[in-house]
């Protein structure tokens, strides 16, 4: 995967509110894949990890889905990047690949509903059941979305049913939906998610 961006040159890039954004740290390597006119939506984030003690299929990776994306890029992390990736190398993966039901990258998820701009990109849905096919291990952590991400994460969710994948999460909210990442320690165990 390489770092695909729409925007012109010279055009100024979209900022997503990220407040804490890292380097990626030695042995990682980074891509992204964006669209829009300021790469205002982010499809897929990726991560591989030169560990070699990790015996896993280099190719072999773990797909996380969330609500939407934040401030992370190819060659920059956030908190919910950092989290996940420490997960990842847990289960043996030298692969972590992010995507999200929105696509629109925004810090503050409760003020989605009052934006007016399109949430999910169009190719977004096709993008993700193809990394799903491929997955080793698909982990949902949608956090409870906003009411205009609801269609987005019911079309994600059917989607993965009706291509018969099994997935993940690490435990649910009250509302039996699957819990964000970023808040668990890393001894919350991974329970398979009944879509």
């Amino acid at each position: 995967m390489t770092v695909a961006s729409s925007r012109p040159a010279g055009a100024d890039r979209h900022d997503s509110g990220c407040k804490v954004k890292m380097p990626l740290p030695p042995g990682v390597t980074g891509s992204a894949i964006f669209r829009g006119e300021r790469d205002e939506h982010r499809l897929v984030l990726e991560r591989r990890f030169a560990d070699l003690t990790i015996s896993a299929d280099p190719e072999a990776f773990a797909l996380w889905l969330g609500m939407n994306p934040s401030g992370a890029e190819a060659d920059v992390n956030d908190l919910t990047i950092v989290k996940e990736c420490t997960w990842t190398k847990r289960l043996g993966f030298r692969r972590y690949v992010k995507g999200n039901a929105g696509t629109y990258r925004w810090t503050d998820s409760t003020t989605l509903n009052a934006s007016r701009c399109v949430l999910s990109h169009p190719d977004n849905l096709p993008v993700l059941r193809a990394l799903a096919a491929e997955a080793g291990i698909i982990v949902l952590a949608t956090g409870k979305p906003p009411e205009r991400l609801l269609p987005d994460v019911a079309a994600l969710f059917d989607a993965l049913k009706s291509d018969g994948r099994t997935v993940h999460c690490l435990g649910t909210t009250k509302d039996g939906w699957p819990k964000h990442s970023s808040r668990l320690g890393y001894g919350t165990p991974f329970v398979e998610y009944q879509l």
